[in-house]
């Protein structure tokens, strides 16, 4: 299987502008031949709590089924981050389109205390899918709960894949745990962030993967949008800059 890590740039809540980049990203990637493509956490609409609940109902009413048909076209799996409202409240959740089958979401479960005045926690569901190699998603802030992966690992998991959003300093701490992670537990880590202001800070790319035992295979930069493609059979990892 070939998966990529699509590292954009923070949309600032400019909802349009992050859509168009999600197409020529995810044509990308079918480009590159990738089986599967993951966005950073909330890149639809950038890492931008304070605007998530007004841009919520705009999400929910874009054109899905042009997205959706690129998925079917390229026989591409698509994970992309986005608000996501549900009868618990409105979440931060990535939206999962595998080909010819229906959208599901997955909903952060652990959220960062400066995230609870403006999102709701999910109750627990296990963020792992797909036949092998097998997915384990962590949004951001879950990667660092111990409890998170160890809830994953019975689910047969051959990746843990984090979608994150995170300044420099975070990165630094996010490298340190996955590479952990990958020497542990014998699997693939990857981190996929954004670039750019968001919130109160600087996203810092650097979005990378490990393989099981821990070598890095491949990292990209903190200046530039790009892919990165992970062969899982052959471990072998190509860099495309936007």
């Amino acid at each position: 299987m070939k998966l990529a890590l699509a590292q954009i740039r923070n949309m600032n809540g400019d909802l349009s502008r992050g859509w168009d980049r999600h197409l020529v990203m995810i044509r990308h990637a079918a480009q590159m031949g990738a089986d599967q493509v993951y966005f950073p956490e909330l890149s639809l609409i950038g890492y931008e709590p304070t605007l998530a609940a007004q841009l919520a109902p705009r999400v929910e009413a874009l054109a899905w089924d042009d997205l959706d048909g690129l998925v079917d076209q390229h026989q591409l799996t698509v994970g992309l981050g986005a608000p996501w409202r549900t009868e618990q409240g409105l979440h931060i959740a990535m939206r999962i389109r595998q080909p010819q089958q229906a959208p599901f979401w997955y909903s952060k479960q652990y959220l960062h205390q400066d995230e609870e005045a403006w999102f709701t926690a999910a109750s627990w569901h296990p963020g792992a899918w797909g036949q092998a190699p097998r997915i384990g998603l962590a949004i951001c802030y879950e990667m660092s709960r111990e409890a998170h992966l160890a809830a994953l690992l019975p689910e047969g998991i051959d990746i843990y894949l984090a979608s994150v959003a995170k300044h420099e300093a975070g990165m630094q701490a996010a490298v340190v745990r996955l590479e952990q992670v990958a020497k542990d537990h014998q699997i693939f880590t990857l981190i996929v962030n954004s670039l750019g202001p968001c919130d109160t800070f600087e996203a810092g790319g650097k979005s990378a993967i490990w393989g099981p035992g821990g070598r890095l295979l491949g990292q990209l930069d903190d200046a530039r949008e790009g892919l990165l493609c992970l062969d899982t059979e052959s471990m072998a990892v190509e860099h495309h800059y936007a």
